[in-house]
């Protein structure tokens, strides 16, 4: 059984909640919509926690956002996807990848649209917090990459050590 609370809520804010809620084409209830928002929050601190115990450095220090491979996409950051018809943006929350409302993951958003295995460094740009251009998935993980071969292998560099 769930029990609820009531919790007060900022005016301005519940507005600005409602309104949102309005956009959606389906039935909203606030309490679950609410709860949701929570416990992602909630999880979102939990992770930044355990993040913060693992490299000794205190959870408020640790940023918000979303490992992609070697790239780290800062919360805010949006990824598009450009193919036939309209395009379609996953948004970083917290450190999750969100689309619609749903966790997802880079390759999965592009799945949902080709509907065959494929590289989704390939298919998406990305539009950083604060930056007006757009920049192509796989041009950024080229310049986060390091040395490659050109097989697209990282290169070891190897330290040279003194006698």
């Amino acid at each position: 059984m769930t029990y609820m609370t009531a919790v007060g809520l900022a005016p301005a804010t519940l507005v600005k909640l409602i309104q949102h809620f309005e956009n959606r084409q389906d039935e909203v209830d606030l309490a679950v919509e609410l709860t949701a928002i929570v416990d992602t929050w909630l999880a979102d601190r939990a992770s930044a926690a355990r993040f913060a115990d693992r490299q000794g450095v205190q959870a408020a220090d640790v940023p918000r956002g979303y490992h992609w491979k070697e790239l780290f996409l800062p919360h805010g950051t949006r990824l598009r996807l450009y193919l036939n018809g309209p395009d379609d943006e996953a948004v970083v929350i917290g450190n999750q990848l969100m689309f619609e409302g749903v966790p997802t993951s880079p390759n999965k958003f592009v799945s949902r649209y080709r509907h065959l295995p494929c590289n989704a460094w390939e298919y998406l740009s990305v539009l950083f917090p604060g930056e007006r251009k757009w920049v192509r998935a796989n041009h950024l993980r080229r310049s986060h990459a390091g040395p490659r071969d050109r097989r697209n292998r990282s290169l070891q560099t190897k330290s040279s050590s003194l006698p």
